[in-house]
């Protein structure tokens, strides 16, 4: 059982050519601004502040968040609100990463990327 949660546990990758949380994958082009957030500010995104099309890749016992933008005109998601216990680690790297390199996060503590899923990981 522990296995099968870790293996199904959703991750933040970013390649060349895309943005991808857990299922959803996005265009480079159409991220906008990435911002962290912890304890009661990470509470009101989830809560009062959310909107109602906005994406949610989120895990109830991981409290830091992360709010990606979503630029595209054609897409109504206004922007993706993921869990991640790096969420520091996500922003500092994001605005550079998102130009240049690739990277992955995974949003739960203790998961593995799996020989598919590896690479360029964090």
């Amino acid at each position: 059982m522990t296995t099968m949660l870790v293996l199904s546990t959703p991750a933040i990758v970013v390649d060349r050519d895309t943005v991808q949380v857990g299922r959803a994958t996005i265009q480079r082009e159409f991220v906008g601004a990435v911002t962290a957030y912890r304890k009661d500010e990470a509470t009101a995104e989830r809560g009062t502040r959310l909107h109602g099309l906005a994406f949610l890749c989120l895990r109830g016992w991981i409290d830091p968040v992360v709010r990606i933008e979503i630029t595209d005109p054609a897409d109504r998601t206004p922007y993706w609100l993921t869990s991640t216990r790096r969420p520091k680690n996500f922003w500092q790297r994001c605005p550079r990463s998102l130009r240049e390199a690739s990277f992955r996060i995974p949003c739960n503590k203790g998961a593995r990327p799996s020989p598919a899923q590896s690479g360029s990981g964090v």
